[in-house]
């Protein structure tokens, strides 16, 4: 769009130029209304080619804040499943914790998997492929995963780093139904306040303001790191 905006522009330009330079202009008025129209259109397509240079530009920009939003997070984590206790944001190898409605962080098991060691080798596998930025690959094996441990204890966490992927690559639609599984599907779990942060701003980039501020104000209300996170972005945002 923003070539095919600048060719018409340039056109229009060269155009204009062209019957002003011919020695038979007689600086007629349907000449000079045709010129005054062409004068319009080029400002309008001046404005079109600045306004989408202006998105572009923001678009980048909000990709490399993503990147480096999920290069903390993933330098926060520490590796395997095994170690996310450490992190006041992941989910206890142990069992899943969450901020409850009034802000309190509770602890909720997590169902039984049958096998606890295989559960955590196939999560780990999936989340070293995020860490080594294969993102499709890390994609289907977190699917695999939650296709294989749809309960498990690494689910939620499974469903919110594909959010995170997805929210990357700008698939918001993808990115918002990860999320949402999280929001809706484990809310008990400690993944679920960042995931309603997240969920917030991809509404906000949907468009779908009042559904970003409803739950970006739920993610403010809980006692955890994202509740600062979502504090901000309401503030800057609406």
């Amino acid at each position: 769009m923003r070539k095919t905006a600048v060719l018409l522009m340039a056109s229009l330009t060269g155009l204009s130029s062209s019957l002003l330079a011919q020695p038979n202009y007689q600086g007629g008025g349907d000449i000079y209304h045709q010129l005054q129209v062409m004068q319009d259109e080029i400002r309008e397509l001046r404005g079109i080619v600045e306004q989408q240079s202006y998105e572009i530009r923001q678009l980048k920009q909000r990709q490399i804040d993503d990147y480096q939003d999920l290069d903390s997070r993933l330098s926060g984590v520490g590796g395997t499943a095994g170690q996310t206790a450490a992190d006041p944001i992941m989910a206890a190898a142990g069992g899943a914790q969450s901020a409850s409605p009034g802000g309190q962080v509770s602890t909720a098991a997590s169902a039984p998997t049958g096998n606890p060691a295989a559960e955590e080798a196939s999560y780990n596998a999936a989340f070293e492929l995020l860490k080594s930025r294969k993102m499709a690959e890390a994609v289907a094996a977190f699917d695999a995963h939650i296709q294989r441990y749809p309960s498990g204890q690494y689910t939620a966490n499974a469903y919110y780093w594909l959010g995170e992927i997805f929210l990357l690559q700008n698939e918001l639609g993808k990115a918002e139904q990860s999320f949402s599984r999280v929001v809706d599907g484990f809310a008990n779990d400690r993944k679920a306040p960042d995931a309603m942060f997240k969920l917030g701003r991809v509404y906000h980039l949907q468009g779908k303001n009042d559904q970003a501020r409803a739950m970006l104000e739920r993610a403010a209300a809980t006692n955890t790191s994202a509740a600062a996170l979502a504090r901000s972005y309401l503030q800057e945002n609406f």
